[in-house]
């Protein structure tokens, strides 16, 4: 398997739980969503959300430098890669406006990836909580990042975990809704 490290740890989490319905927040051109397709064969729905638009806030390091054709350029890209899949759907919204699309319950898995501000993790993570289905996961990027890590400690206590669990470099969170 040759993906990203969260790339890998999100397919081994749906491989491990068999879920079925998955949703992926900050898309960026992709490649996670590649790998979940290529590696995953459990997944009966695949939403990738993302606005593909200029950064104007904190917390998005080298983003903040993408111009609004490149980003427009991702978002055509990503369509082109999953347009043909029944199964995978990409919805160009910002991520809150993303969450009022589903019911609450609805997920077995939660991906937040999107803008690494300490205020926009938490309104992520109030958002998208609520769709998360009892015993499902909600799991995010980047938690070495320390507006990552503040937002996600604030919310949630030290009810998540990091991972790998197994190794140096822990980028990847997750909480379990009981």
């Amino acid at each position: 398997m040759n993906l990203q490290d969260q790339s890998k740890i999100l397919v081994n989490m749906i491989n491990d739980r068999k879920a079925k319905t998955v949703v992926e927040i900050g898309v960026h051109r992709g490649g996670t969503a590649k790998g979940v397709y290529d590696f995953c064969p459990s997944i009966t729905e695949y939403i990738m959300v993302d606005p593909w638009k200029v950064y104007t806030c904190t917390g998005s390091g080298t983003l903040k430098r993408v111009t609004q054709d490149t980003w427009d350029g991702f978002y055509i890209e990503v369509v082109n890669k999953f347009s043909s899949i029944d199964h995978f759907q990409v919805l160009r919204m910002p991520s809150l406006e993303g969450a009022k699309q589903f019911s609450n319950n609805y997920f077995d898995i939660v991906f937040i990836d999107a803008i690494h501000s300490k205020v926009e993790v938490i309104a992520d993570i109030k958002a998208w909580l609520p769709k998360v289905k009892k015993g499902g996961l909600l799991m995010g990027d980047d938690i070495h990042q320390p507006e990552v890590l503040y937002g996600v400690r604030e919310y949630l206590g030290d009810k998540f975990y990091k991972l790998p669990k197994k190794g140096k470099f822990k980028r990847v969170w997750a909480y379990e809704v009981v």
